[in-house]
């Protein structure tokens, strides 16, 4: 192989990286955004970081800071007091609002990684036919919104096994468990075993075969390429 045939050849893995690196990054924003939108409709006012956000009702947290102050130990006890009822209220729709808030987040993912789905399979006959078009490297790569339930996952356990410190499952499956008080690894293992099936069906049955070794390269260093310059380098100073 001469250096023009080494070059032509590293092209297509310099494509992937670039792109897995760019969609790191709207996964990242976009699953922030799908929490944004639910705090949006249920009146909060919002805030996005590079990889959170924020949501507040400064006449809410106001109103039940000062009951509690002024109540705390019959709250503790849960003795009646003036107000009682309306106090609990607002207490229950912030936490109900905090669960719909929460599933925003992931609920953005999947959708997003469901459409590219159906689009790959609504494709499928003119992918045969015509081979691979953009149209379909945009649902390759919709649909794998689902790998970070995936990242989820694995980085929640490998953290538990080498730090020995917290949970095996953690970030907002884990929170939206404990809100249903159901086992704290179901919607982890639930949206992670499904990730994984999704990704590997994109991978191994739909992207080209001539392709796949560079998309899984590109994929597995653009990836945590993306995610280290949006997470340490541009995103806190983008979005602090």
């Amino acid at each position: 192989m001469n250096r023009q045939e080494f070059l032509n050849a590293l092209k297509p893995l310099a494509l992937f990286i670039g792109v897995f690196m760019m969609f790191t990054v709207i996964g990242t924003l976009s699953h922030e955004c799908g929490h944004i939108l639910v705090a949006k409709y249920k009146g909060y006012e919002t805030k996005l970081h590079y990889a959170s956000m924020n949501y507040y009702d400064n006449d809410m947290r106001d109103y039940v800071a000062e009951v509690y102050t002024n109540h705390e130990a019959a709250i503790k006890n849960n003795e009646d007091f003036e107000g009682k009822i309306a106090y609990e209220t607002a207490v229950n729709k912030y936490q109900k609002d905090s669960l719909l808030i929460t599933l925003g987040g992931p609920l953005q993912t999947a959708l997003t990684g469901t459409i590219g789905l159906l689009l790959l399979f609504y494709r499928k006959k003119r992918i045969h036919q015509q081979g691979f078009q953009l149209v379909d490297w945009l649902g390759v790569f919709l649909a794998l919104f689902w790998l970070r339930e995936v990242f989820n996952l694995v980085t929640s356990i490998v953290g538990r096994l080498f730090t020995s410190k917290g949970s095996f499952f953690g970030g907002d499956e884990m929170t939206i468990a404990v809100m249903l008080d159901i086992w704290p690894g179901t919607i982890a293992l639930l949206l992670g075993t499904i990730g994984l099936i999704v990704s590997l069906f994109v991978m191994f049955k739909v992207v080209p075969a001539k392709l796949r070794v560079h998309f899984i390269l590109g994929g597995l260093i653009g990836g945590v390429s993306g995610f280290t310059l949006w997470m340490y380098v541009l995103g806190p100073r983008l979005l602090p």
